[in-house]
């Protein structure tokens, strides 16, 4: 990394090229130490000055050394500076190689910091000093959780009046209306079940990652489960014009440890994704098959497929396939993030092949057993 410094700013060592520069350097998000090869501090910004607690008085035009860091009133600034002082060190890239990125674990104030210094070099590649870009990770993940926190307040409150407000249209779609009243009542109905779907996709990824997204196992037949599962899919099969078969491999039954209820979401995600990105007299079938310790259900359809580079994040929270989006403007990207982990909660696994234009197929595993007793 390279400051080009002017005659004019020559004051601050030819770091920073005047205010355009710290004008940069403050906007970042991130805290920013610079200061020369013999540790004169010549910047601070202003995240830095909040994270560390000091004033930019007390910091420029210092000298630091190992000596008098150990007594400057910001232990974390110079425990960042040194991080040799800092009580835990990981450090993450090659030692002397730039850039260089430590994470250091503070204990007061507990923060967890990833720093990245780099190297400041003249215009004849002369070292002239080194610039330091903090991450506070403590505060970001403070912050995530306020954000995860809103949202499943915001989720819950807006759950009851949408889940009455789709009673109500669908009562009312039962009454002897006018044509033009019944289409827009259809598309009133259809906008409300998708508004309740993201609702209850946030609320679920929220209580997901937050260790309250609980598990009740018990025995389920597979073969009973999975025929009424796709008895609820053929209303919106028959809106889409798609078909859909069950082969149960001769099956009769199939019986593992699960819950039912989470397992339901599970394999709607799947299936309503095998429906909605079909094509137009489209196929989607599941076929049910004994592999060893457990049983396998393979979602197979015949839509738009999934382009290869994207096979690996279809299971991503908030992901959604450019091709898909194209296709459907509804949709959160959350419920193949949902699937795979009420999936692996069973012990299972589910994994995903498709040809673009041809179709899709998932495949789930499933242990007799539950989780931790094959």
């Amino acid at each position: 990394m390279m400051f080009f410094g002017s005659k004019k700013n020559d004051e601050d060592g030819g770091f920073l090229n005047g205010d355009l520069a710290k004008a940069l350097l403050n906007a970042i998000s991130d805290a920013v130490l610079v200061y020369d090869e013999e540790f004169r501090f010549w910047f601070v910004n202003d995240v830095a000055l909040d994270l560390f607690e000091v004033s930019r008085e007390e910091v420029l035009a210092q000298r630091f050394s190992l000596e008098n860091a150990k007594n400057f009133k910001s232990k974390a600034m110079a425990q960042v500076v040194f991080p040799s002082l800092a009580p835990t060190v990981n450090r993450k890239s090659q030692p002397g190689v730039f850039p260089q990125i430590v994470e250091i674990i503070l204990e007061s104030p507990e923060k967890d910091l990833i720093v990245t210094t780099n190297q400041i070099l003249d215009k004849e590649g002369k070292l002239r000093g080194f610039v330091k870009i903090i991450k506070d990770k403590t505060r970001e993940e403070g912050l995530l959780k306020a954000k995860s926190d809103f949202i499943a307040v915001a989720a819950h409150q807006l759950r009851t009046p949408t889940t009455a407000l789709n009673w109500s249209l669908e009562n009312l779609m039962k009454e002897s209306v006018p044509p033009q009243v019944a289409e827009g009542l259809k598309i009133a109905s259809q906008t409300s079940h998708i508004l309740l779907k993201t609702i209850n996709d946030l609320l679920n990824a929220f209580q997901l990652e937050e260790g309250k997204f609980g598990f009740d196992f018990a025995e389920v037949d597979l073969v009973v489960f999975l025929n009424r599962i796709l008895v609820d899919a053929e209303n919106i099969a028959k809106s889409f014009e798609v078909k859909i078969y069950f082969d149960k491999g001769g099956l009769i039954e199939a019986k593992i440890m699960g819950d039912e209820k989470r397992l339901a979401l599970a394999f709607t995600n799947i299936i309503d994704n095998a429906i909605k990105y079909n094509i137009k007299n489209g196929n989607v079938t599941l076929r049910l098959a004994k592999i060893d310790q457990g049983y396998e259900v393979k979602v197979e359809d015949t839509g738009v497929g999934i382009p290869e580079e994207d096979l690996n994040k279809v299971f991503s929270k908030f992901y959604r396939g450019e091709n898909v989006v194209k296709f459907s403007t509804d949709g959160t990207g959350l419920g193949l993030f949902l699937t795979k982990n009420i999936v692996e909660k069973h012990g299972g696994t589910v994994r995903v092949s498709s040809i673009l234009n041809r179709g899709t197929t998932f495949i789930v595993d499933l242990p007799t057993n539950g989780p931790g007793n094959n």
